[in-house]
Formats: C-alpha cells, structure tokens, sequence
C-alpha cells in the first residue's frame, strides 16, 4: 500500500470503479469507505469526503511543487504562507489580506509555484472570494 504525504494509506489495486453513472453524468470511484464521484469533462464533485480532507490533499500539490522549487533559505516561510492559504481555503469566511499577501510573497519568492496556486486555488471547491484573489494577484481571470 502507498501512502500520500499526509499518511492516508492509498492502494490503488483495492480502488473499485464502477461503470454506473453518477448524478452528476460522470463515474463514481469507491475505495474503502470514501466515494467520490465527478463529471469525467466537467468540474467534478467532492462527495462522500469532507471539504477540509480534499483541500488538505490539494494543498499537497502545492507542498510537492513548494519542495522543489523554493530556494533552502525562504523554504521555512514559503511553508508558513502555503499553510496560512490552506487555512483560509478551509475558512468560512477566508481573510481577503491574509490571502493576498500570501499569493503575493509566494508568487514573488518561489519561482514556478503561480501554476500549481492558480490550478489548487481555482477549484470548485475553493471559495469564489479566494478565487476572484487568486486571478487578481496572480494575473489570469478565473473561469
């Protein structure tokens, strides 16, 4: 069995697809106790998880790209600016300037990482006010 970087045991043999079509038109996916079904071409939907587990494995992405590309000497702050995104995408009400200024020392001190915010940060399951964010500082108009 795999594991993610948050230690959730993965084993991709044990994962089930079903051929049925979900509500959505798309497929369901069943492993173990967590079901999530989407739109194959479409935006798909988070069900059967809960919103903070599919952000924190989202956010993943971004730790994995954050390791690579950061310089050693700003590594600890950019973790520290990618963990104050991650708890603003899980708040119910995320802080417009806290999320800003996060983008912004982010996509000024890690080359490379804007691709991987925009494509996390854009999800369906991101809140619109840190969407509308992430396309005024990082550049590019949400879709």
């Amino acid at each position: 069995m795999a594991e993610n970087r948050r230690g959730i045991g993965v084993d991709p043999k044990n994962a089930e697809v079903e051929g049925k079509e979900s509500p959505t038109g798309g497929i369901s996916v069943v492993s173990g106790s967590i079901t999530v079904h989407g739109d194959v071409a479409g935006r798909d939907l988070y069900t059967g998880l809960r919103n903070d587990l599919v952000i924190d494995l989202l956010f993943d992405q971004v730790v994995v790209v954050l390791e690579e590309k950061a310089p050693a000497e700003q590594r600890h702050e950019a973790e520290q600016k990618v963990i104050e995104l991650r708890e603003q995408a899980k708040a119910s009400r995320p802080d417009p300037l806290i999320v800003s200024d996060a983008l912004t020392w982010l996509n000024e001190h890690v080359p490379g990482l804007s691709a991987i915010l925009k494509s996390v940060l854009n999800q369906p399951i991101m809140s619109r006010s840190i969407q509308d964010i992430t396309a005024i500082v990082l550049g590019e108009s949400r879709e």
